[in-house]
């Protein structure tokens, strides 16, 4: 994972995967030959490691681990999506509160409330098992305001990596 600094360089940023490479971007694409918005970013590592780490330091504030029955959390918000397993993290990042979700990842045993550490280990990404247009394993990322609604992550990324990512 590459490790980044704010202006102030006493925050510590690391991508959410080791050497990632953007594998598919934020917004409207075909599926099926329909159109779909496609809320984050997919991401996979040019060294084939799956290890996925926390962006910054923040707070889980949601888990939907590997073995929950789906629509068993009455959290609709956060069940907007279809995915598989994801953790939620509440990051601060350049005075800026965001909530990430990590999806298609596993291994990611925490707790609501439990803080994580910036480059801490959350899991492995895997393939997404609710996903039959996709068999590629890789690292899905979307990023929520304080509204909750979707940004596109590399308008964050870009700018705490801009040697890795980068917006056209």
């Amino acid at each position: 994972m590459q490790k980044g600094y704010s202006k102030n360089e006493k925050i510590k940023y690391y991508t959410p995967i080791e050497n990632p490479i953007l594998y598919k971007l934020y917004g409207w694409v075909s599926i099926n030959k329909k159109p779909v918005f496609h809320n984050g970013i997919d991401l996979i590592s040019k060294t084939n490691n799956k290890d996925v780490f926390a962006i910054t330091d923040g707070i889980v504030i949601y888990n939907y681990p590997e073995k929950e029955e789906k629509g068993k959390n009455s959290k609709n918000k956060l069940k907007t999506d279809v995915s598989d397993n994801y953790v939620v993290i509440e990051h601060i990042i350049n005075n800026e509160t965001y909530f990430v979700k990590y999806y298609h990842i596993t291994g990611n045993n925490f707790k609501e409330g439990q803080k994580v550490k910036a480059g801490e280990k959350i899991g492995e990404y895997v393939k997404c098992t609710d996903c039959n247009y996709d068999t590629q394993e890789h690292l899905h990322l979307s990023f929520l305001d304080v509204r909750w609604d979707y940004i596109d992550p590399l308008e964050i990324l870009s700018k705490l990596f801009p040697d890795v990512f980068r917006l056209k």
